[in-house]
């Protein structure tokens, strides 16, 4: 089963969960099973590193568009001043080359910086399964509220998950080299 298909399913999950009926006096117990289908959702991105194509989903979204515009001004402000002889002094004339060699710099500057941030981007991208960037690319099913909570739980149970296996191994004596 894809990527895609399992996380859809335990979305489907989660918001029938969600969506079941329960008296109130039971609130708790039901809320129990609404936390734990979340923390499985979580523990689902996070294996599958959906949460960092998320991040970098909406790294491009900000980067991008401004290393678009940027270049744009550089282009604008990289053009020769076009002025009527006569019209101009020679110190105004000084003054705006001198302003508009200032601001080229800095766009420079910033088209530098966003060009290393998109080939980071690029870099990164690569490294991710292109289902987890197709899920990122979603509209996010849960709410800013409810996936702080749920990450917030999986992350302070993420003890409890270290089984006892990777303890031992982590605690485990080392062992002297033989040369």
């Amino acid at each position: 089963m894809k990527i895609s298909q399992q996380y859809d399913k335990l979305i489907e999950t989660l918001e029938e969960t969600k969506a079941r009926i329960v008296l109130s006096k039971v609130y708790h117990e039901h809320q129990t099973l609404i936390d734990a289908a979340g923390v499985t959702v979580i523990a689902f991105e996070h294996q599958h590193k959906i949460d960092e194509a998320r991040h970098l989903v909406e790294h491009e979204r900000f980067v991008l568009p401004q290393l678009e515009q940027f270049t744009a001004m550089l282009a604008r402000y990289s053009a020769p001043l076009e002025f009527e002889p006569g019209s101009v002094t020679a110190d105004e004339l000084e003054q705006q080359t001198a302003e508009r060699a200032a601001v080229v710099f800095e766009v420079k500057k910033s088209v530098k910086t966003l060009s290393r941030m998109r080939d980071d981007i690029v870099a990164r991208r690569k490294k991710l399964n292109p289902e987890a960037l197709e899920i990122a690319g979603r509209r996010d099913s849960l709410s800013g509220y409810e996936r702080s909570v749920w990450t917030q739980i999986f992350n302070n149970t993420r003890a409890e998950r270290a089984g006892n296996s990777h303890l031992q191994e982590t605690l485990k004596p080392l062992e002297l080299a033989t040369v």
